[in-house]
């Protein structure tokens, strides 16, 4: 089969080279090789010609979505938010944060006089802040009144549906004022909603949102942040609500319609949230302290069941019989075989709350790096378990977050990987053509019903 050749980069690491994906170029370790815990080598260079990606653009170019990380960080290859093995609170010590500078993917060129001012915040007895240009608007006011009365922003739960309300929300509203970084990306999300609700300021809140992302991520890397018991919760809901954003914007991406640009986008996505475990791992003994636990113990519960359906069943024949695939390979893909399992009995057992769609967000975290690299490297069979995947996004398309997703993700994998592989793509493609029909009969019966009353 023939395959898009990869748009390398001009500068990148001879790791990602080697990998066939798109470095950040950043030095001395690129973002991917320390997200996936790889050792990052650069070729020599004629001094003459080294300029350094960021100083290349300009502060308003944020097309190309990049991260910084300073720090390696680890990532562990159990399920989401299990208890580690931790002696005492003194094993955790402090753990250097991800510095996650500039991921901004903004779809909006508006001009600067349509640009929004940022939150006048002053944090004088910490290092890293400096007086910012504008007061705090009524925009910004907007947005955490958006927060407070739209229950629907947080309609994907970051690991309990209490996080969409109170007490949940609160906890990260309040945490806001003692985390300014923490409380601009709250705003950027809620103004990330607004602008997938039909309006004529649809383009203006998305501008809105990719500004204060930055301004929250810009915050957070000037902290020079390390995870302790005094700023766990804080980074931890950064992160989440960061990832999430991500998500957002990787499963709305349509511009190219290639399978290759979306997989580009969802490997760095999955990168990042793998970060965002490897926090909370990191900070475990004082999370289990903290406000949070009951939401972190609750996702453990989740993440930890029991496969009980059968969904899964030929796409793991299809993996146990890839003689392409090497033992650690089958060991990656069966594991997330496993959390796409406890995703399909989720929609089918919990239809009003609980995690139903929890999974959609969770395997991306869950996901383990040689899962990954099977994908970077276009291998079939991780493109089949996307297409499952797909399945989930289906089940949740009424959510914001993900709209037609799964049938985008679905279209193009059949595309790419062409008649030969429709044997294995009948379950899934057959599962969401299904579950279209069905939700056009629920809402015939829901339109009649609301007639005849």
């Amino acid at each position: 089969m023939l395959r898009r050749r990869h748009k390398k980069s001009r500068r990148g690491c001879l790791t990602c080279r080697q990998r066939h994906v798109k470095c950040d170029e950043r030095r001395p370790v690129c973002l991917l090789c320390t997200m996936s815990h790889r050792e990052c080598i650069y070729a020599p260079l004629d001094p003459d010609t080294i300029t350094s990606p960021a100083s290349q653009a300009s502060p308003s170019e944020f097309d190309h979505p990049q991260l910084q990380v300073q720090e390696h960080i680890k990532s562990p290859n159990n399920g989401l938010f299990h208890t580690p093995s931790v002696q005492n609170d003194s094993a955790c010590g402090t753990r250097p944060s991800p510095d996650i500078s500039s991921f901004v993917h903004s779809t909006s060129s508006l001009n600067p006089s349509q640009q929004l001012s940022p939150i006048h915040h002053t944090q004088p007895n910490q290092p890293g802040f400096t007086e910012i240009d504008a007061e705090l608007n009524f925009n910004h006011m907007e947005l955490i009144i958006h927060l407070l009365t739209d229950h629907d922003v947080f309609s994907l739960s970051l690991g309990d549906p209490a996080f969409s309300t109170d007490p949940g929300l609160s906890i990260g509203l309040k945490k806001g004022l003692e985390f300014p970084y923490l409380l601009y990306q709250c705003l950027a999300f809620s103004s990330l909603h607004l602008a997938f609700v039909p309006s004529d300021k649809s383009n203006i809140y998305r501008h809105q949102a990719a500004s204060l992302q930055t301004r929250a991520l810009s915050l957070f890397n000037s902290m020079g942040t390390e995870v302790d018991e005094s700023n766990c919760v804080g980074v931890l809901l950064f992160s989440s609500i960061l990832g999430l954003h991500l998500l957002t914007d990787t499963l709305a991406e349509r511009t190219s319609g290639s399978l290759d640009a979306f997989v580009e986008k969802y490997v760095q996505c999955i990168e990042i949230h793998r970060g965002v475990y490897s926090i909370a791992i990191a900070a475990w003994p004082y999370l289990m302290k903290s406000d949070l636990e009951p939401v972190i113990s609750s996702s453990s519960s989740f993440t930890s069941r029991t496969p009980t359906g059968d969904d899964c069943q030929l796409l793991s024949k299809l993996i146990e019989s890839a003689a392409c695939l090497g033992e650690e390979d089958k060991e990656a893909c069966r594991r997330m075989i496993r959390y796409l399992q406890i995703g399909f009995d989720a929609v089918s057992t919990e239809l009003e709350q609980g995690y139903r769609h929890y999974m959609i967000y969770t395997w991306l975290m869950l996901a383990p790096p040689k899962f990954t690299d099977l994908l970077t490297a276009k291998t079939p069979e991780a493109f089949v378990l996307l297409a499952y995947y797909a399945i989930l996004l289906h089940y949740g398309r009424h959510l914001w977050q993900v709209g037609d997703a799964g049938l985008y993700i679905i279209r193009i994998i059949i595309e790419y990987l062409g008649p030969e592989w429709q044997t294995w793509l009948d379950f899934p493609r057959k599962r969401i053509m299904q579950e279209s029909l069905d939700g056009l009969v629920r809402d015939s019966h829901a339109f009649l019903e609301t007639v005849q009353h």
